[in-house]
């Protein structure tokens, strides 16, 4: 069982640009598409945002609003670190992609 706090720290700014590793969302599939752009995470993030404050404002929930503020502050060279942040969870994502691309490539060249 991999931490969560093991997980951070393994990521990198490399993990939330744009660039290696990308890969293909449904393969073969009528709804195939590239893997999200670090635009498309942080669109998602603010359509997210939006969404949590009307929540907290119409619906009083002030756990929706705390989780509103930290992703509002996520950025940067300090992600939040939320598995509801569409940033981090994408950075997580190609931190995997990354490893699993490397596992693969010591894999072929065992005897």
């Amino acid at each position: 069982m991999i931490s969560r706090r093991t997980l951070f720290a393994a990521l990198a700014a490399r993990h939330f640009g744009n660039g290696s590793p990308t890969w293909r969302i449904g393969r073969g599939k009528s709804w195939e598409r590239p893997s999200d752009t670090f635009a498309d995470a942080d669109d998602q993030r603010e359509q997210l945002v939006t969404k949590l404050d009307w929540l907290g404002k119409h619906h009083k929930q002030p756990a929706a609003q705390q989780l509103a503020r930290k992703l509002r502050r996520c950025g940067g060279h300090k992600p939040c670190k939320s598995g509801a942040c569409p940033r981090c969870v994408r950075g997580l994502q190609r931190l995997c992609v990354e490893v699993g691309l490397e596992i693969d490539r010591l894999e072929r060249q065992l005897p």
